[in-house]
């Protein structure tokens, strides 16, 4: 339906946020408004299916769906949303070591419900801003970690 995609540049290593990124159960850490529940239904072969419930607060709606997540590379994560209304979803996180740190490049083919793609501007307007905001509070955490130790 729709592609997003985006790149933000982070100080901290790649191999600290892939850490972060593949601790399912910790995700809901960091973004306590919106993800309301996230269960581990199975783990396998570099695979993990979760199902996740989300609340988007300016559609006021909740949502439930199940993503598969695979390591596709060292430094390239996959995810694929295989029930609820946006199945068929795919996003692909990089993380690219940089001088600074961590370019992080995030790449979204996004699928809406029929009924849900009205809302698809304001979807990824605020998917953009959550996800970005979420990466932000990684490399604050693992800087703070690396600096505390």
């Amino acid at each position: 339906m729709s592609n997003l995609q985006f790149s933000i540049n982070l100080t901290a290593s790649s191999d600290e946020f892939l850490k972060l990124v593949t601790d399912y159960k910790n995700l809901p850490v960091y973004m306590p408004k919106q993800l309301q529940n996230l269960e581990i239904i199975e783990q396998n072969n570099g695979e993990t299916i979760t199902e996740e419930t989300f609340f988007l607060k300016t559609l006021k709606i909740s949502i439930t769906q199940q993503t598969i997540h695979k390591k596709i590379s060292e430094n390239q994560l996959s995810w694929e949303i295989i029930t609820g209304p946006v199945k068929g979803t795919k996003v692909i996180l990089s993380f690219e070591n940089s001088e600074s740190g961590t370019i992080v490049s995030v790449d979204t083919d996004l699928k809406l419900e029929l009924k849900l793609k009205i809302f698809s501007p304001i979807i990824q307007k605020q998917y953009k801003k959550t996800l970005t905001g979420i990466l932000y509070k990684m490399n604050s955490d693992i800087l703070y970690k690396i600096n505390k130790v």
